[in-house]
């Protein structure tokens, strides 16, 4: 075995891992540690560490995070008195120092949508509890960790100084490129690096820690300094850095391996990068294992073994890493000739590296992000030559004072970045969004991968000689390929195959309707279904929420994605009310930057001569100002259309309805899937004269399709105490009716009534509040439910 110590750390992590997806491992928070809610407590522990602006406090059962700004004395009534005490009540938490806090306990929220992120579950794994919030502190003992402590003061004063040098904004990033400190950046620059895929280059990793390590490994010996004590040197300055920065995943695995391969030139050995990186992943994984399935370790080490693993056989197979000239050709070759040949190369190097990476973290990527920029691999191939000169230009001026001027040139530089994102968001089909791989297409990615990798190994050639002209004998003669257009034309094969293996074309394509839960509000994407020379269609019926802010970017945009969806065909808001149209407004709003294409925008008259504040914002969004005009048409009772295997009838409004609440007026569908007949009624909010009337037009279309039933009720007004009357009820008597409210509203919703009515009609339902999001799609004729705490 080459590498046994690697084969070993594989084992304890897959051990581990195993570990982990059993549930045999102890949790990093105790159950019933903290409330399930929020609820005022008092706590006793030791500050941690300081994390982008809050301080971390060890507790008996978890952590607790604390924002820096928030935190005050107790008698101080809010930080502007505070600001006004004494000094010494102005300090701030020190690191391993002991406090009391009281303040009001908030768990983080969960997931209640496909694709909405978890925080739960991400600060969960990090044994983070919860926040407290308006926080006192009581008690503190004056303690500190001396070298953590006078690490977090350094980091401060380096921080000070960026924003002394350099711009706002600049000063931001560089704060977060050089010193780990996320909590200073601009999040519209984050934003714009991660579409354009180059946010890697803010996170301290192998990029930082080989040019900064090396780069001064290699000033050293030309010093003069031996090599061992240089090595030594460079080890412990790396280390301190990786510390300095927070210790972040992707710096504790970089300044690992560089200590590794320090390491060995004091031993005289050569060191084995990839047994330094699985040693480096077991350390990591036997301190926490919980890190194994968090994506910044799975991409940090990802990314690393797409550079050892991946990499080199793909420049074996173009023939890159092994293509010599004879001696003396390159000399005889005109200069202009040379340098081209030269550049050819490094283009095709930087090409085959970049998208290597790219292609070996591709699944992981998609998991969590659900799409990539399809321009990545070119961009990186414009910014990353640029970082050696972006990091020691902006070293200097932060390290040594009177050097600022130097400090332009990394201004210029970061400049020319975010111009080459500005191009890269302008461009033609910049996003691919399958949406989330299934785990058996991640497990067939990699498999794939693995079995090119084997074909393409050192020994791969001789193999097939070996194997001789019976049944491996075409697989000998593409090994001994040579042209090199036929090679491409082979890779160009196993690319199709790898991104046809997570493409979103073995998912579920028959119609569904999933309500998501926004909280205290409405929002139900409709996919009409493949049908008969027609590929379905998705519409998005309201879009909104007053108890969840930033509903459209959290809650559809994160769904929409995760399944894969960049084209929404209709958007029908049903009354202009902020509960139904917040979220779609920063849908159409961020169309072209989110990568959403919008078909059409139906709303009714009574929507257009609303006074509502959103109305005049719904169409300046909708003319054109960010992005491409959306047609707005209108909608009114009567129309009918079909798409896919489903049809759709309006109900309500008239076109001459009009009525003081602007509920009464909301758009009211009726769905019915042709293959099985069942039906679903959209409701909006209608209630009182609107209810009366959408009734009626209801009746005459249930007799004119015969239909006896309704199989599934969006509740009206999210259950309110009037509305879905008993009259209603026995008119559609629902197999299941769908009530879409957020937790613990002020409103009261639903509304005990309602339910004893539901009840007294034996109709049961479900609640967005209580089950998260509810998806119902029909596999045949066949109908299915789906809970998303079931999913």
């Amino acid at each position: 075995m080459r590498r046994p110590l690697f084969a070993v750390c594989l084992t304890v992590i897959c051990i581990l891992l195993i570990c982990k997806v059993l549930d045999v491992l102890p949790p990093p928070v105790t159950p019933g540690a903290f409330p399930e809610g929020r609820e005022e407590i008092t706590v006793t522990g030791t500050v941690l560490r300081e994390e982008n602006g809050y301080d971390l406090l060890q507790v008996p059962g978890g952590v607790l995070r604390i924002a820096q700004e928030d935190l005050r004395e107790e008698g101080a009534t809010s930080a502007v008195s505070q600001a006004a005490a004494s000094a010494a009540s102005q300090t701030p938490l020190r690191i391993g120092e002991g406090v009391c806090v009281r303040g009001v306990f908030s768990p983080f929220s969960a997931a209640s949508n496909p694709g909405e992120f978890d925080a739960a579950a991400y600060y969960g794994a990090k044994g983070i509890a919860g926040r407290i919030l308006d926080p006192q502190v009581i008690s503190r003992d004056g303690r500190s960790a001396p070298l953590r402590e006078s690490l977090r003061r350094l980091r401060e004063r380096l921080k000070t100084r960026l924003y002394t040098v350099y711009p706002e904004k600049e000063a931001g990033i560089l704060s977060d490129l050089l010193l780990g400190d996320k909590g200073a950046l601009d999040p519209e620059v984050k934003a714009l690096y991660q579409r354009n895929g180059i946010a890697h280059i803010l996170s301290i990793s192998g990029l930082h820690i080989s040019l900064l390590g090396l780069g001064l490994f290699a000033v050293l010996c030309r010093l003069g300094v031996p090599h061992r004590a240089s090595a030594l040197l460079c080890a412990l300055l790396i280390l301190f850095y990786a510390q300095l920065t927070g210790m972040s995943v992707s710096a504790a695995r970089s300044a690992g391996c560089f200590a590794l391969s320090m390491g060995a030139v004091l031993a005289g050995r050569t060191a084995d990068p990839l047994t330094s990186l699985g040693l480096m992943a077991a350390v990591l994984a036997i301190r926490d294992p919980e890190i194994l399935t968090d994506c910044g370790f799975l991409l940090s080490f990802g990314s690393a073994l797409g550079a050892l693993v991946f990499l080199p056989r793909v420049e074996r197979f173009f023939g890159i890493a092994s293509r010599r000239e004879p001696a003396g050709t390159e000399a005889l070759l005109p200069l202009p000739l040379r340098l081209a040949r030269s550049a050819g190369r490094a283009l095709a190097k930087g090409i085959l590296a970049s998208g290597s990476i790219i292609l070996f973290t591709l699944p992981v990527q998609l998991y969590f992000f659900y799409e990539v920029p399809r321009y990545a691999v070119f961009l990186n191939l414009a910014v990353l030559p640029l970082m050696s000169l972006l990091l020691f230009g902006s070293l200097l001026p932060m390290l040594v004072p009177g050097l600022g001027i130097l400090g332009t040139g990394s201004v210029l530089i970061l400049r020319f970045f975010e111009a080459v994102c500005t191009l890269g968001d302008r461009l033609p089909w910049r996003l691919w969004n399958p949406g989330r791989p299934a785990p058996w297409q991640i497990l067939v990615y990699y498999g794939i991968l693995g079995m090119f990798c084997l074909l393409t190994s050192r020994g791969a050639e001789n193999r097939a000689a070996r194997w001789g002209r019976g049944r491996h004998a075409s697989w000998r003669r593409i090994c001994r390929i040579r042209e090199m257009p036929l090679r491409a034309g082979i890779f160009a094969g196993f690319l199709t195959l790898l991104l046809f293996s997570v493409s979103g074309v073995f998912r579920f394509h028959g119609a569904g309707v999933t309500f998501l839960s926004v909280g205290q509000g409405d929002g139900i994407v409709l996919r009409t279904g493949r049908g008969l020379g027609a590929s379905g269609e998705v519409y998005l019926l309201d879009g909104g929420s007053t108890s969840r802010d930033h509903v459209g970017q959290y809650v559809l945009k994160a769904y929409l994605k995760s399944r894969g969806i960049s084209r929404i065909d209709r958007i029908l808001l049903s009354h202009p009310d902020a509960d139904h149209v917040n979220g779609a407004l920063e849908l159409l709003e961020n169309r072209e930057i989110w990568g959403f294409d919008i078909g059409s925008l139906y709303v009714t008259d009574a929507f257009l001569e609303s006074d509502s504040e959103f109305v005049p914002r719904i169409l300046e969004a909708a003319s054109g100002r960010f992005g491409e005009p959306v047609p707005v048409e209108g909608m009114r009772a009567g129309m009918c259309w079909q798409s896919g295997q489903v049809r759709m009838l309006c109900l309500h409004p008239d076109a001459d309805f009009r009525a003081e609440d602007p509920n009464s007026a909301s758009q009211c569908f009726l769905l019915q899937h042709l293959p099985s007949g069942d039906t679903v009624l959209f409701t909006g909010d209608v209630q009182e004269e609107g209810e009366e009337r959408m009734t009626e037009a209801l009746s005459r279309a249930m007799e004119d399709l015969g239909l006896s039933r309704i199989r599934i009720l969006k509740a009206a007004h999210h259950g309110s105490r009037y509305s879905t009357p008993e009259a209603f009820l026995r008119l559609t008597d629902p197999e299941l009716a769908i009530l879409s409210c957020g937790r613990d509203n002020r409103y009261g919703h639903p509304h005990a009534e309602l339910l004893m009515r539901l009840r007294e009609a034996g109709c049961p339902y479900l609640r967005t509040d209580k089950t998260g999001a509810v998806s119902c799609f029909w596999r045949g004729r066949r109908l299915r439910i789906r809970m998303y705490t079931q999913m």
